[in-house]
């Protein structure tokens, strides 16, 4: 499972960081100001305590932070995006749970939280379909 984890990170890392170039062609990338890379610190050292206690949303919007104010520190960026990650398996694991139990708007839930992180998760995709299936009228058989 750590080996699935991996791929889809590295595939998500190469995907995102597609999206979003750090400089314009032929211009130099954009260098943090002393002061901005001060607050790019201070904003990832509270999120790595946030996350060693468990608080992994609250320690994603503080690397998201980071990596904003010092789009150049590799280590925010790939921090940003583990946790980012980790946040999606979170929410799918949570869905599975939910529908397992029947609590299909839980569920529901849960998958729209995974996509919202990243739009692109096919699984998520097809989990939130699988649950509203469950929802639909089933359609009237022939005999």
């Amino acid at each position: 499972m750590r080996s699935l984890f991996a791929i889809v990170l590295l595939g998500s890392l190469a995907a995102y960081a597609g999206t979003r170039p750090a400089s314009v062609p032929g211009e130099a990338p954009r260098t943090a100001t002393r002061q901005e890379r001060k607050a790019a610190h201070r904003a990832f050292s509270r999120g790595l305590k946030l996350r060693a206690n468990g608080k992994n949303q609250e320690a994603y919007g503080l690397f998201q932070e980071a990596a904003r104010l010092d789009p150049a520190n590799t280590e925010y960026l790939a921090t940003r995006e583990v946790t980012r990650q980790q946040l999606v398996f979170d929410h799918l694991q949570q869905g599975n749970q939910e529908m397992l139990a029947g609590k299909q708007t839980q569920a529901l839930a849960a998958f729209r939280g995974a996509l919202n992180l990243d739009p692109s998760n096919q699984f998520a995709q097809q989990r939130l379909r699988d649950v509203l299936s469950e929802w639909a009228p089933q359609a009237a058989t022939q005999q």
